[in-house]
C-alpha cells in the first residue's frame, strides 16, 4: 500500500514539475527572438537606423550581430549599393534570397525553409525614389520545431526528478512505513491479548452451562476464572483506549496545583500489603513540600504502573524504593528494583506496546504488555521524559523526569 502511495506522490510531482516546465518552455519561446512580432519589430529597427552597420569600426553593431540577419540596400535598377551580412552568404545567395522573397509579392512576412527554419523579411521603400532596402534573417522553427528542441531537455528534467522523487519519497515514507508496521503489530498483539481472555471466558462458560443442575457455589471455581479474566479484560480494553485517545489528542489532561509527595503517597500506601505478601521491601522517600501543576489521577496512574511493574519482575527478599527530589525547576522521580533486570539490547524498546522481546522478563502477572508505552506518554504530557537503567540479573531502575510549570 505504501509503496503505491510513493509511485502515486512521484507520479504527482512528474505532473506538477512537467506541466511547469511546459509553462515555463512556452514562456520563453514567446518572449525570445523566435516569437514573430519580436522578430519583425528588429528588422524594422534595422531598417530604420539605416543598416546595423557601425560607421565607426566597420562591423555589425554589437546588439545587431547576428550571422543570419542580411542587410541590402538596391538602387532602382536593382543593383546592390549596400550590403552586410556574414562570410556565409555570397552576394549570388543574397540575389537569390531577395528573389525569392520578391516573388512571394509581400513587403513583409516569413518564407519556410528546409530544417524546420524560417526566413523572416522586410522591404522598406526608400524616399525620394531612392532604391529599396531589404532586411532578412533567418530563424530556427516556430513552436512546433521549438517544442521539439525541448523535449529531449524536458524529458531529462523528468527522468532526473523521477529518480530525485523515489528517493526522496522514499525517505519521507520511512517514518510512515514503521509507524505503519507498528499499528500492524499493534493490531495484531491486540488482537491476541484479546483473544486470550475472552478464550478463557467462554470455555469456563461452556462449563458452567454445562452442569446447569448445579449449584452456584459448586460452579465458583468456574465464575471466578470468568471474573478473573474479565477483569483482565475490563483493563486491556481500558488501556488500548488510553492509548487510542492519546494518538488522536483526544485524550487532554485535567491539571491542577497539588503537593506531589502526597498525591505519590496516596497511589504507593495500597502496594505495601501486596509487597509484604511477597517477601518484597517496598521503600520510599518523598521530598515533602513539592508543588506540582499537573493531573493527579494521571501522575497516579505513572507511579502505580511503575511499581506494579517492579512487583512483577522483582523476586521475593527483594526490595522495591521509590525516591522523590526536587532540583531547580524539576523534579525527578525513580523507582528502583532488585528483579530480573533487562537486557542492553532491549532497554530502547521497553516503552513500546506490547513489547516481549526480552525472554529474562517472564510476565507473571498477566499484564497487558502496554503499561509502560501508558506511563511514557504520561510523563510526555508533562513536557518530561522517562529513561531506564538495568543490568541483567541486578535490577533496574526507572528515571521520570519533570520540570515544575506554574499554574
Amino acid at each position: 500500500m505504501l509503496q503505491k502511495v510513493r509511485w502515486r506522490l512521484t507520479l504527482i510531482n512528474i505532473s506538477v514539475i512537467g506541466g511547469i516546465l511546459m509553462i515555463f518552455s512556452l514562456a520563453i519561446f514567446w518572449g525570445s527572438p523566435r516569437n514573430e512580432a519580436v522578430i519583425m519589430n528588429r528588422l524594422w529597427q534595422v531598417a530604420e537606423n539605416d543598416g546595423p552597420l557601425d560607421t565607426e569600426h566597420g562591423f555589425l553593431k554589437r546588439a545587431d550581430r547576428n550571422e543570419d540577419l542580411v542587410y541590402v540596400k538596391m538602387d532602382l535598377a536593382g543593383n546592390i549599393k549596400e550590403q552586410s551580412s556574414s562570410d556565409q552568404y555570397s552576394i549570388e545567395q543574397i540575389r537569390t534570397m531577395i528573389q525569392t522573397v520578391a516573388n512571394s509579392g509581400e513587403y513583409s512576412g516569413k518564407l519556410p525553409m528546409s530544417n524546420h527554419n524560417i526566413f523572416y523579411f522586410l522591404k522598406v521603400n526608400l524616399d525620394k525614389e531612392q532604391g529599396t532596402v531589404w532586411v532578412m534573417d533567418k530563424v530556427s522553427g516556430g513552436l512546433s520545431s521549438f517544442l521539439l528542441e525541448s523535449i529531449p531537455l524536458i524529458l531529462l528534467i523528468l527522468l532526473l526528478v523521477l529518480v530525485g522523487s523515489l528517493f526522496i519519497s522514499g525517505k519521507a515514507l520511512i517514518p510512515v512505513t514503521k509507524a505503519w508496521e507498528k499499528q500492524i503489530n499493534f493490531t495484531a498483539d491486540a488482537s491476541h491479548e484479546l483473544r486470550t481472555p475472552l478464550a478463557v471466558i467462554q470455555t469456563n462458560l461452556e462449563i458452567v452451562l454445562g452442569n446447569s443442575n448445579e449449584s452456584v457455589e459448586s460452579q465458583r471455581k468456574w465464575l471466578d476464572h470468568i471474573m478473573i479474566e474479565n477483569t483482565r479484560l475490563t483493563n486491556l480494553v481500558n488501556d488500548l483506549l488510553t492509548l487510542s485517545r492519546a494518538d488522536s489528542s483526544e485524550h487532554t489532561l485535567s491539571k491542577n496545583s497539588m503537593l506531589l509527595d502526597t498525591v505519590l503517597l496516596e497511589a504507593i500506601v495500597p502496594f505495601e500489603s501486596q509487597a509484604m505478601s511477597k517477601g518484597i521491601d517496598l521503600l520510599y522517600d518523598l521530598e515533602p513540600e513539592i508543588y506540582f501543576w499537573g493531573d493527579s489521577n494521571r501522575l497516579k496512574q505513572l507511579i502505580v504502573i511503575l511499581i506494579d511493574n517492579a512487583l512483577q519482575y522483582t523476586n521475593r527478599s527483594g526490595r522495591i524504593h521509590v525516591h522523590l527530589i526536587k532540583k531547580d525547576k524539576k523534579v525527578e522521580l525513580s523507582v528502583s528494583d532488585t528483579g530480573v533486570g533487562i537486557a542492553e539490547e532491549h532497554l530502547d524498546k521497553i516503552f513500546d506496546r506490547f513489547y516481549r522481546g526480552d525472554k529474562a522478563r517472564v510476565r507473571n502477572g498477566g499484564g497487558s504488555g502496554l503499561g509502560l508505552a501508558i506511563a511514557k506518554w504520561i510523563v510526555e504530557e508533562h513536557n518530561g521524559f522517562i529513561r531506564v537503567k538495568s543490568i541483567l540479573g541486578e535490577g533496574s531502575v526507572f528515571s521520570v523526569h519533570l520540570p515544575i510549570v506554574e499554574s
